[in-house]
């Protein structure tokens, strides 16, 4: 916008007016910033998404995801309670139309476990800003 107020401080005909009123006519500002997407859901469920490298990183030991995926999956179903809620949020705007400028999460996690134990996100820090 500090381009428009050195024309609108330069302006002096209509035309120069004109010209500003069109190039901020055509600006592709956005109308609205709206929740296009809800959702919820609950922890992993596949056996396919285990995944045990946390855990021996966290624990030691050895393994295959074949050996413990079946196991983790029913301690979770057991002892946890948990859900995920997210939201994709939108921007409209004339010209370029709809885009989702960014999802959030919102994790509720709750152990019922007498012990210790982890919740694990297992994707990179950059990955998930």
């Amino acid at each position: 916008m500090n381009s428009y107020d050195t024309k609108i401080a330069n302006a002096f005909t209509d035309d120069d007016f004109l010209d500003i009123a069109i190039g901020l006519h055509e600006l592709d500002v956005p109308k609205v910033v709206f929740v296009s997407e809800k959702g919820s859901s609950g922890l992993i469920t596949d056996l396919a998404d285990v995944s045990i490298a946390p855990i021996l990183e966290i624990a030691g030991g050895s393994g295959t995801d074949a050996d413990y995926a079946n196991s983790i999956l029913q301690w979770q179903k057991n002892n946890i309670d948990a859900t995920i809620e997210t939201e994709r949020v939108a921007i409209s705007r004339d010209i370029s139309g709809i885009d989702v400028v960014m999802s959030v999460y919102d994790i509720s996690v709750k152990s019922d476990y007498g012990g210790e134990s982890y919740f694990v996100i297992g994707e990179k820090f950059e990955n998930l800003k």
